[in-house]
């Protein structure tokens, strides 16, 4: 019998021994996911101890899973435990703690107050390093390591996902880490991306993200839209109350009520996801090179574009109708530590290249630099480039031009870059 905090009523009902022990041996003392496993344990046994038959392997089928699973409880109580010596930091704004040595700052830089973030050039300790700023902040959590003792403060000088993770998780430690699966991966598909349906909590991960990302464009503004240094702090004052309810919500199954905002991008996600799993939608991996080559039908939502590229630095997307984008991924700009990166090459040159054989009226190649957050090239309107905010959007939310170019060519012209560029490199991590 899988036992879960928010699935045992669900599930005791299709066992009809365990809907009795709920509800007659063990009702009054299945307060706890914990206490409902040891009642059905000790009256599972009971039962084929003293049945007829006396067959051992029924009780071995049910007792184990039921064992396994108070292991795992054991575990997660033990793991919060040791967070009681972790104190409960307060939020502050960054422009008003600069400086001040009792503030903790996760998701980004400060030249003198302790980091713990995934940017390069941070001082994040190696022993708590990981992929997200959230995952980082979660591991010192774990650990109760030094750099959270004697801070009073949390702050960070932007928004977004992972920073929302990371400065949450410092103001509720025992919280975040009962909420510990779900928040590394609403870190990993807000900040690199890379949804994988599949995986545990990903659905709940996924509804964070979604509810997060409706509610910023819909009360304040869409990333790199506004004035970040006031409108970041505006955003957490509005979502570090919210998310323990949201949190609690999703962990009872109760997403389409805490998340309601972002049901329609959750559901568009979804479909698009399902879009990408086909075989079709991959053309190529090059991974001497780290580029993948996607083919979707059309533009789509990045968690979903981007669930078909882990493990790759460069995504080279070709839609039908000769329209085409290259993207530098997040993984470039950061510290991760999961796998070795490829370095990042200066796309000028290939710019250049593409302008020489594009014949397309109206249009010309270009790219951000190489030390943007995620440099996209692509073609753009002469009249009219496209904003920060546009490029960091969906692609599905942005003009996507057609080249004279062939695909083949355009392939050959692209991959042949690289190849070239990094013929002598070789991934790794901290570059």
């Amino acid at each position: 019998v899988a036992v879960a905090s928010k699935r045992y009523s669900k599930l005791a009902i299709q066992d009809t021994f365990t809907l009795r022990v709920f509800e007659g041996l063990g009702g009054a003392r299945c307060a706890t996911p914990l206490n409902f496993s040891l009642v059905v344990l000790e009256a599972r046994m009971s039962d084929v101890f003293f049945a007829p038959t006396g067959d051992f392997w029924p009780l071995l089928s049910v007792t184990l899973p039921i064992l396994a699973h108070l292991l795992q409880e054991k575990s997660r109580r033990s793991s919060i435990k040791t967070v009681s010596a972790v104190k409960s930091l307060e939020y502050a704004s960054f422009d008003a703690k600069v400086g001040v040595k009792d503030t903790l700052v996760v998701d980004c830089l400060h030249p003198t107050c302790p980091t713990l973030t995934h940017h390069k050039g941070g001082r994040t300790p190696p022993e708590v390093h990981e992929d997200t700023s959230g995952g980082i902040v979660l591991k010192a959590i774990q650990t109760s390591h030094p750099i959270l003792q004697g801070q009073r403060y949390v702050t960070c000088n932007h928004y977004d996902i992972d920073g929302l993770v990371a400065v949450w998780s410092a103001m509720n430690p025992e919280l975040a880490l009962s909420h510990e699966q779900t928040l590394r991966a609403a870190s990993i598909i807000g900040d690199l991306r890379e949804l994988d349906l599949s995986a545990p909590f990903a659905h709940e991960a996924l509804h964070l993200c979604t509810w997060s990302n409706a509610v910023e464009r819909d009360i304040f503004y869409r990333p790199f839209d506004g004035a970040e240094s006031e409108g970041s702090d505006q955003k957490y004052h509005h979502f570090l109350p919210r998310m323990a309810g949201v949190l609690q919500g999703l962990a009872e199954g109760r997403a389409e009520n805490v998340c309601s905002e972002g049901l329609a991008e959750y559901n568009q996600v979804v479909e698009d996801y399902s879009i990408m799993q086909k075989e079709e939608s991959v053309q190529a991996h090059r991974p001497e090179i780290g580029l993948v080559i996607l083919t979707p039908p059309h533009p789509l939502h990045y968690y979903a574009l981007f669930s078909r590229t882990v493990g790759y630095d460069t995504v080279l997307t070709m839609y039908p109708g000769n329209r085409y984008e290259l993207e530098c991924k997040y993984a470039g700009y950061i510290d991760i530590t999961s796998r070795p990166v490829w370095p990042r090459l200066d796309l000028t040159t290939l710019v250049k290249i593409l302008n020489a054989h594009e014949d397309a009226v109206g249009v010309k190649w270009s790219c951000s630099r190489f030390t943007d957050s995620g440099p996209v090239l692509r073609l753009d309107s002469v009249t009219e480039k496209l904003t920060k905010a546009q490029r960091y959007g969906n692609p599905c939310e942005r003009p996507i031009f057609t080249s004279s170019i062939p695909p083949s060519e355009f392939e050959t012209l692209t991959v042949g870059y690289f190849s070239h560029g990094l013929r002598s490199a070789t991934p790794k991590n901290f570059w």
